[in-house]
């Protein structure tokens, strides 16, 4: 700070605020303005999420930043619309200005060059150190997307959706991203190039046009390795209705949610091939496609592969974060569904998932686990509580979501269960059957019986308990007792201890005493009564 002048950071504040990402952002330009003019003035110590929003934004001076969070929402914004800008046209800018994540203090750097300007590639890159290749994990290429508007208007929102998409695929373990790469007018996308040369195995790119106050967003992910198309969508919005800023959260989040989850298009795409004759992945990108597809399929035989897999990668990196989360997890899913694969799983999961925050405490996953593992344990209040903070970490990982929804409905959150599911399910369209539950759960607690039926019929869990026990169970509550044995003999052929102890197996998953009271009085009504 002391070698860099303040009229050298006013005169790159300058560079920032007349760009086109800024120019058509009032309040990025107010919050940027605001907090560089406090710290060069020495008033650094009173930049607060208060005083941005009364001296800033104008708001009155009973403005709560509790019940608010209006500028904790602006300062991701201008982070990622500082970082975008660097990217592209300030990336040869002198002085680098900063907002630290967790603060508003601003920080100023000298900045050094990252690129040169490229003459004929069809598709260079503004970060070299991005486009090395590297084939340890599966990487996904971002093209900027492109304004087909005659006019300049939109251009700033083109480079700001690319943005967002490119924060929102960041944050999702197991897959490295490129980008923004930039495409030469009129020229192909290179595939070839971008993979053989970036490391790629998909690319993103996407298109923006502007009719009236009508906007469409158009989206491909092709597969650089065939030049396929993978998955298009097409976002349509009316700007009279819907702010530019709420368009790039919702598609952002939609596009990571369809092609990034661990039920999304990339890794069911990986899982389904033989992974050798594609592409060389190390044992932590095996040990993660695993886990993954036991995550869809929630096999007993997949779940054993996927613990294999995790401990033979650990066995290499015992500090490995996202393992010990994913190895928690497993464990989780063995104690759930009382697979036996690991001795006393259900006494170890809470140690590996403890261990991975301690190691990693931004991973998402591994905080995630702490919520399923206290809805497990019957601590209903620390479950909600955590579910929370898990999912603000990052609200576009649909398989996250609905996990959470799923522990907390158990412990008697429905509101918000119902809320998190409904997101995870609109993230990702092809989502997995198990997502129903939460809505079968409530249902059936309305005593909504009909509304469970359809529900239960939409969960395929085939080869755990759980697969004819929902079916039964709400049958037996419809009164339909001989349309349910076939359910009940599948239920006690699949469990055969059940019926030494139903309360505690229904426990494993309904966790509250009055959710295993209907369940076991709707099985019993199906005929299992009798036969206790």
């Amino acid at each position: 700070m002391a070698s860099i002048s303040s009229d050298r950071v006013k005169a790159q504040l300058d560079r920032i605020l007349s760009s086109a990402e800024f120019r058509s952002g009032e309040r990025l330009c107010q919050f940027l303005s605001y907090v560089v003019e406090q710290a060069l003035n020495g008033q650094s110590g009173s930049i607060k999420q208060y005083t941005v929003a009364v001296e800033a934004f104008g708001y009155g001076d009973d403005f709560d930043p509790q019940s608010n969070p209006i500028v904790r929402m602006e300062a991701r914004r201008l982070r990622r619309a500082l970082d975008l800008y660097y990217l592209t046209h300030g990336n040869e800018d002198p002085i680098r200005i900063d907002i630290p994540k967790g603060r508003y203090v601003p920080v100023f750097l000298d900045n050094p060059v990252t690129s040169e300007a490229s003459d004929s590639s069809e598709c260079s890159s503004p970060n070299p150190a991005q486009t090395t290749l590297d084939t340890s994990e599966p990487a996904i290429a971002v093209v900027m997307f492109e304004n087909l508007n005659e006019e300049n208007d939109y251009f700033f929102f083109a480079r700001g959706l690319t943005a967002e998409i490119l924060f929102s695929l960041t944050r999702f373990s197991g897959l490295s991203v490129l980008g923004p790469l930039t495409q030469a007018e009129g020229q192909p996308i290179d595939y070839y190039k971008l993979s053989h040369e970036y490391g790629a195995r998909f690319v993103l790119q996407g298109w923006v046009r502007c009719y009236g106050s009508k906007i469409r967003i158009t989206t491909d992910l092709t597969d650089a390795s065939t030049g396929k198309k993978q998955w298009s969508n097409t976002f349509g919005y009316d700007l009279e209705e819907t702010s530019l800023f709420e368009i790039e959260d919702e598609v952002a989040g939609q596009v990571a949610g369809i092609i990034a989850d661990g039920a999304g298009i990339i890794f069911k795409k990986l899982q389904s091939e033989t992974y050798p004759k594609h592409i060389k992945f190390s044992d932590v990108t095996m040990a993660v496609l695993r886990y993954n597809n036991a995550m869809v399929t929630l096999a007993p035989w997949d779940w054993e592969s996927a613990i294999v897999a995790l401990n033979d990668a650990l066995a290499d990196q015992p500090e490995n974060a996202l393992l010990l989360a994913m190895l928690a997890n497993s464990y989780y899913a063995d104690a759930l569904f009382e697979m036996n694969l690991v001795p006393d799983s259900s006494s170890k999961m809470e140690g590996l998932a403890r261990e991975a925050v301690s190691l990693d405490p931004d991973l998402q996953l591994a905080r995630y686990n702490l919520v399923v593992i206290n809805a497990f344990f019957d601590r209903p209040h620390k479950c909600i509580a955590r579910a929370k903070k898990v999912v603000a970490m990052n609200p576009n990982h649909p398989r996250v979501l609905a996990g959470t929804a799923v522990a907390v409905t158990s412990v008697g959150g429905y509101e918000l269960g119902w809320e998190f599911i409904e997101t995870a399910k609109r993230l990702n369209p092809h989502y997995p059957s198990w997502y129903h539950f939460v809505n079968y759960l409530v249902h059936f607690r309305n005593a909504q019986y009909e509304a469970a039926w359809e529900e239960a019929q939409k969960i395929h869990m085939k080869g755990t308990w759980l697969h004819p026990l929902f079916r039964a169970a709400i049958l037996g509550k419809l009164g339909r007792a001989e349309k349910a044995k076939p359910y009940v003999n599948d239920l006690l052929a699949t469990k055969p201890d059940f019926l030494k102890r139903p309360r505690e197996i229904i426990k494993l998953l309904f966790v509250l005493d009055e959710h295993v009271g209907m369940i076991w009085d709707g099985l019993c009504e199906a005929g299992l009564g009798e036969l206790a």
